[in-house]
């Protein structure tokens, strides 16, 4: 994609005019977006968690619950698909296009959010974050009122350290042991980190392995794979 149509893409889906267009272009190429990713990250966290705080949430426990609801990989990905992001998206030419998966997506995402703060600043990296999430459209009073009426833990839009630990809590079982990390591949400046994650349910011990360009990802990767083997064995 030439620069003028993927501005015109930036300009149409973010509502943000570039001023630097080859930070968008890294953000979009896989294997070159991980830098961007991890700024973006932390700025969409920062960003929804300020938005909450104003909002008339103030227990902590729920405030955590709906902060990650919103900014899970699964919403994310529906959000990058929404803007058709994988269309735009850059791949080696010795890759293929089932690399653009909906994991990569998402973090394609964060990636944007963290090229527009370098080029526009944190003021339109709000913008784009509301934009992009609809934030104003979210119905926080009604969010707080199923979590009301709903003891259940959804699998699925919690953050999946929490939620497997949260699992566990409720059937009385120790929280999970988590490696310390090991590089597995990569260099000491984009390193692949390994972790795993063990739990002991009953008399059957678990372990599954994450990984991820982070260790914060690859533990949280590692807790997704380990809540359906600890599902399965509390059901039976």
């Amino acid at each position: 994609m030439n620069n003028s149509d993927l501005k015109h893409w930036i300009h149409k889906s973010l509502n943000v005019l570039p001023r630097n267009i080859e930070l968008y272009r890294t953000a979009l190429t896989v294997k070159q977006y991980e830098a961007l990713e991890f700024l973006g990250d932390s700025l969409l966290g920062f960003i929804v968690s300020e938005y909450l705080i104003k909002s008339s949430v103030t227990q902590p426990g729920l405030l955590t619950d709906i902060k990650a609801k919103i900014i899970n990989n699964s919403n994310l990905a529906q959000k990058a698909q929404e803007i058709s992001l994988s269309s735009v998206a850059s791949i080696h030419s010795t890759s293929g296009q089932e690399q653009i998966t909906k994991h990569v997506v998402a973090d394609m995402l964060e990636a944007l959010i963290g090229a527009v703060y370098q080029d526009q600043g944190l003021d339109r990296c709000k913008d784009t974050i509301f934009k992009i999430l609809n934030l104003e459209d979210i119905s926080l009073d009604e969010y707080i009122q199923k979590q009301s009426v709903s003891e259940s833990i959804d699998l699925e839009n919690k953050n999946p350290i929490s939620a497997l630990q949260e699992l566990l809590a409720k059937h009385g079982i120790f929280p999970p042991e988590y490696s310390d990390g090991d590089m597995v591949k990569g260099s000491p400046h984009c390193p692949v980190w390994s972790i795993v994650a063990r739990c002991k349910i009953r008399d059957e011990s678990l372990s599954s392995e994450g990984v991820g360009n982070r260790k914060q990802k690859a533990k949280e990767e590692a807790a997704r794979k380990l809540l359906p083997q600890a599902v399965k064995y509390l059901q039976n």
